[in-house]
């Protein structure tokens, strides 16, 4: 039975009624109105069986005499409650519409079979394995399928597995997951249910310690089911896993997903490197400079043919996340022009750059901020031009090096001498800008 007309936000419901009585009425209401807040008014001899009554669902209980300031911060409590889950509503709404499968930007046929798989993991609830390299957007996808899943409505959590380096990390880890998901149900008043639902998608799987990777399988069954600790309850979670598949890595990657095969038995998603759909960077390139308008980072609404047609050309090893960050620093760094081929870094410029060949030569320096320990921004990509290509002619060699020097000027004089802001807007460390300014000759 459902009501023929909207819920009301408020029932205010005494406690002594005639015919049915009143828990039965609040069952009803129950029923009826799963969006209205129930305030309970009763005396005080019966205010035990009130608060019984709040275990079925009523938001809150106002005792005799009803005093007016009692009675009206209860409702005003009962109306930030429905405002809160109207909200919740309304953001779920948006991250289904982010996620929609049309949101994913390209049309090139590796795209497509992508997009086809995604769309038929949807349909079930089996565990699933994307594979891609770095940067290819492999986290977008599983919250794409997540999304589009029956599961929609539930939270998807997200564990970045290379964080987990000790057993006392999965405590650390999982125990907000268990308290978002043992909840009450969604009547406030209700019983403590396991829930059982959800998506927990463990990230980059490969760059877990071994050590840990074997305490987390004994916490997790092959059908998704996890405690949290040996005494802890069993909560049900469709299983989403991640590996790097990087040209470098490709042998540590197949142990690994021969490993996750074993346990799990996942159906495998392939998220296609960039160069594999090389039609998909136009727009792309015209989604990244939409989205940095919007949030003014950037001025750019259009890029030329001729730098389309090198981003084209290029190789990229750093994948969707290399590409996006290029864009961005364009964008910042030539406000009032469009994007135009000498306004790339040389790096991009000089043409394909296959990821086996490039991964050798970067140096420590480069991939790693000497101040964090920690990955730099831009890491992932070539450094810029530690190792320039050979060619013949000395003259372009000459040509090359001044527009190097001119590109790290204009970044310095953009973040105001700032190097940190400058390292970042090129796309490398601060410990390999250091090195590049002592190599150019070019002063702060």
């Amino acid at each position: 039975m459902a009501a023929s007309h909207p819920s009301p936000d408020i029932i205010l419901l005494g406690i002594v009624l005639p015919g049915i009585g009143s828990l039965e009425t609040l069952s009803r209401i129950n029923n009826l109105y799963t969006d209205s807040r129930v305030i309970l008014l009763s005396d005080y001899e019966r205010a035990e069986f009130c608060f019984r009554a709040m275990r079925l669902g009523a938001h809150d209980v106002v005792l005799d005499p009803y005093a007016p300031g009692h009675l009206g911060l209860s409702i005003q409590n009962a109306l930030g409650t429905i405002n809160l889950l109207s909200e919740i509503k309304r953001l779920k709404r948006e991250l289904r519409i982010k996620h929609d499968f049309k949101e994913i930007i390209g049309s090139s046929p590796a795209l497509c079979k992508m997009m086809d798989d995604l769309r038929r993991m949807a349909e079930n609830n089996l565990p699933v394995l994307f594979r891609g390299e770095s940067g290819t957007g492999k986290e977008l996808a599983a919250r794409t399928l997540h999304y589009n899943s029956q599961r929609f409505d539930e939270p998807f959590f997200t564990i970045n597995c290379a964080v987990l380096r000790k057993e006392s990390s999965l405590e650390e880890v999982f125990a907000p997951i268990l308290t978002t998901l043992s909840r009450k149900d969604r009547k406030p008043g209700s019983e403590w249910q396991c829930h059982q639902g959800g998506t927990l998608f463990l990230d980059e799987i490969g760059d877990m310690d071994p050590a840990i990777w074997v305490k987390l399988l004994e916490r997790i069954g092959p059908d998704g089911n996890f405690r949290v600790s040996s005494s802890g309850p069993t909560i049900g979670a469709r299983l989403f896993f991640s590996v790097r598949t990087d040209p470098r890595d490709l042998e540590r990657a197949e142990r690994v997903i021969s490993s996750l095969s074993e346990r799990f038995a996942p159906r495998e998603i392939g998220v296609p490197p960039l160069r594999d759909r090389p039609g998909d960077i136009d727009p792309l390139v015209k989604h990244f400079l939409s989205e940095f308008e919007v949030g003014a980072h950037g001025l750019i609404t259009r890029v030329s043919r001729e730098a389309l047609e090198v981003l084209g050309a290029y190789g990229w090893p750093g994948n969707i996340r290399e590409l996006k960050n290029i864009v961005r620093q364009a964008s910042l760094m030539n406000a009032a022009s469009p994007i135009d081929p000498e306004d790339l870094p040389p790096s991009i410029r000089t043409g394909a750059v296959r990821t086996d060949d490039w991964a050798g030569s970067i140096q420590a320096g480069d991939m790693v901020d000497s101040k964090r320990g920690e990955p730099a921004i831009g890491a992932g990509k070539p450094p810029l031009i530690d190792h320039p290509p050979r060619e013949e002619n000395p003259a372009f060699n000459f040509s090359l090096r001044e527009t190097e020097k001119r590109q790290i000027r204009r970044a310095l004089g953009h973040t105001g001498g700032n190097l940190s802001r400058a390292a970042s807007l090129l796309g490398i460390s601060r410990s390999a800008l250091y090195r590049r300014l002592e190599k150019l000759g070019i002063s702060r």
